[in-house]
């Protein structure tokens, strides 16, 4: 015979039933895009997105795509995720089990943050643009890793921006130690997989929507915007190690006569971005703050050092690949191969003429005029010319006076208080002064 159970008793057991319920619901992860119980943190999940299907751009993906997802890199990297935004093209294939091509029904940039989280495995993501990448065999990678675990609730990356109010400054926040930044850009972007899964709430729909619609390719922006509005820390900028970025964006693709279509001008691009961002400040409060903080990643296998005061020339040397080296079939022919500082203004100022490349041999070539001429001397003019590509007179960098130096036909002559005619171009000079 079954046990009589009293009222009390199946109350009890009804009010069990229903503790066990709302427990189970309260430990469901709170983004459930993924099939994947656990994530990994002994490995990154990099995420490339691609849409070019002329010129040079594609093979320069392929060849990073498998470059990542080579044995060599089993240590570090889980998969490598590509998403493929031309959606009237076959997208491209590799034989190798850790790509995993991810194929939408529409072009957008969302696509990179939402479409992609039921594939990753790990909590650390890895976002490079298609146009650039790590260079293999450098520590850039590793260090960021280090650096990442450290900081899983900060964007990191190298490259940053920052905004005044409602204005996207375009700069690259390298001229003058200490500059503050606001942002990181998703050129090279370590990040936790819980800032995708911020961006692809229902909560933020109506910013997706907008990224979609405008032109100004401002899902970046977003990301910063949503990162700090979920709790994450002011971003983290990491200097990485000398020659450690290929960047085919900044070599190559301005002498890619049959690539796609590129933004216009920087005029453009500022002022389309400036608008975009003062239309996310309508939607949501933009908690992005200045910061200073940077990172070293020149030595990984030791202690990691921060700092807020980077010299101008660490960041140059990141990547000091040129088109000779990376694209040499779309080298020009009056483009030389340079080295050491000659390397560092063909990076600065690209030489897509031949007025840039006599330019540049000036400076390396001829000497200061007078007593002036001392090694030091010499070094501050191509320090200070570094950030004034193709001017003829180049103002002192050390200073805010109107001190510099002018092009002559035998030498650079000093200049000083707006002589040799310099005066009138003062307006030219960049802000800021390079700090002893």
């Amino acid at each position: 015979m079954a046990a009589f159970r009293s009222p009390r008793r199946t109350w009890f057991y009804l009010l069990g039933a229903i503790v066990l319920f709302y427990i189970a619901v309260l430990r469901k992860p709170q983004h459930s895009s993924s099939p994947f119980r656990s994530f990994r943190n002994d490995r990154v999940t990099v995420l490339v997105t691609a849409s070019h299907t002329q010129g040079k751009r594609p093979q320069w993906l392929l060849k990073n795509i498998e470059q990542l997802a080579s044995p060599d890199l089993d240590n570090l990297i889980d998969r490598v995720i590509l998403v493929w935004n031309a959606v009237d093209v076959e997208p491209p294939t590799s034989p190798n089990e850790r790509v995993k091509v991810v194929v939408v029904g529409h072009n957008s940039l969302n696509n990179r943050w939402v479409e992609t989280l039921p594939h990753i495995r790990t909590n650390a993501v890895l976002n490079l643009d298609d146009d650039i990448t790590l260079k293999p065999g450098s520590e850039a990678l590793a260090c960021m890793f280090e650096y990442w675990k450290e900081n899983q609730d900060r964007l990191i990356g190298p490259f940053a921006r920052r905004h005044s109010g409602d204005e996207f400054v375009m700069d690259e926040l390298t001229r003058v130690p200490g500059t503050p930044h606001t942002m990181i850009l998703p050129r090279i972007m370590m990040l936790h997989r819980k800032f995708l899964a911020s961006y692809a709430k229902a909560d933020y729909s109506a910013l997706r929507t907008l990224v979609d619609q405008r032109e100004s390719h401002a899902d970046d922006i977003v990301l910063n915007a949503v990162a700090a509005s979920s709790g994450a820390r002011p971003p983290l900028r990491i200097a990485l190690p000398t020659d450690s970025i290929i960047d085919w964006g900044e070599a190559c693709v301005h002498l890619d006569a049959n690539a796609d279509e590129e933004w216009a001008a920087q005029t453009s691009r500022w002022e389309g971005r400036s608008a975009f961002l003062a239309e996310v400040g309508t939607i949501m409060k933009l908690d992005l703050v200045n910061t200073t903080d940077v990172a070293v990643c020149e030595r990984p296998s030791k202690k990691l050092v921060y700092s807020n005061e980077i010299k101008p020339a660490v960041w140059r040397r990141m990547s000091r690949s040129s088109a000779s080296q990376i694209c040499p079939d779309l080298n020009p022919d009056h483009v030389p191969a340079r080295e050491g500082k000659g390397r560092d203004f063909q990076i600065a100022c690209p030489e897509l003429n031949e007025d840039m490349t006599y330019w540049i041999n000036q400076l390396m070539e001829k000497p200061i005029c007078g007593m002036m001429h001392t090694a030091a001397e010499k070094e501050a003019l191509l320090d200070s010319a570094l950030l004034q590509c193709s001017t003829w007179c180049v103002w002192d960098m050390r200073t805010k006076e109107q001190h510099g130096w002018k092009l002559t036909p035998d030498c650079w002559k000093p200049v000083r208080d707006g002589s040799e005619g310099c005066g009138d171009w003062f307006y030219q000079r960049p802000n800021g002064i390079f700090k002893s």
